[in-house]
């Protein structure tokens, strides 16, 4: 069996780290200063239109749209990816409506 020795460099206590300040100094914004970004975020994409086309629909089980049988309003674009959490049925959205009315 053989032994390893690790050796590492003694540090001394008694030497101060480096003085970074210049450096931070140079790179932080004064007061009066504004600072812009390299380019602006763009938002916009251009296989879309701008407009947006809400739809009632009626909330099936509870999430961030609302509580079960809510009625809201969404923005069509979505409903492809909240299948079973929402129904977009005319007739669904009339049901959950008729809910509404008995418990008032």
């Amino acid at each position: 069996m053989s032994k390893k020795t690790i050796v590492a460099t003694r540090l001394d206590t008694t030497e101060s780290p480096p003085d970074d300040k210049p450096q931070l100094d140079a790179m932080t914004p004064r007061l009066g200063d504004t600072v812009q970004p390299d380019a602006a975020p763009v938002f916009y994409d251009e296989g879309h239109s701008a407009s947006l086309e809400f739809v009632r629909v009626r909330v099936l089980v509870q999430c961030e749209h609302g509580n079960c049988n809510d009625v809201v309003e969404l923005d069509a674009a979505l409903l492809d990816g909240l299948v079973g959490v929402v129904d977009p049925d005319p007739s669904a959205v009339e049901y959950a409506l008729s809910l509404a009315s008995v418990y008032r």
